[in-house]
């Protein structure tokens, strides 16, 4: 009778500590500063693609992209290079506004501060909307 509940002991505490392991590993994953955004909540992501993407930045399950906008160049009437931002769900093909990234794909990452003309001129496309 001994043996079966020093068994049922062993089970129960390898079960507890495999537990405690996934919820530490979880929380760290979720708080770790890899996948996080900043004061004002967008990263710009730029990828071995050449591909500059900006968006709320997220780790869970994978690195993904909401609110995600893109860079347009373009010509002004008077022949001048413009650049502008365009939000990704607004393209062509008609995409919904989550961005799917492999990490091994992001060359970098960075936050973006409130005093970003970036952020004001997303805001003034949202206006305009």
């Amino acid at each position: 009778m001994f043996l079966k509940e020093k068994k049922f002991a062993v089970v129960a505490v390898g079960a507890l500590i495999l537990v405690a392991l996934g919820v530490y590993g979880g929380l760290f994953l979720s708080r770790s500063n890899v996948w996080q955004t900043g004061e004002s909540g967008y990263t710009v992501v730029y990828l071995v693609s050449g591909d500059m993407y900006f968006g709320k930045l997220s780790g869970f399950p994978r690195p993904h992209l909401t609110d995600v906008w893109y860079m347009e160049r373009g010509v002004s009437p008077e022949n001048q290079p413009q650049l502008g931002v365009t939000s990704f769900k607004s393209a062509v093909w008609g995409p919904k506004d989550v961005l799917y990234l492999n990490p091994k794909n992001i060359l970098w990452q960075t936050e973006l501060s409130e005093e970003s003309p970036l952020i004001q001129a997303i805001a003034q496309k949202r206006a305009a909307q």
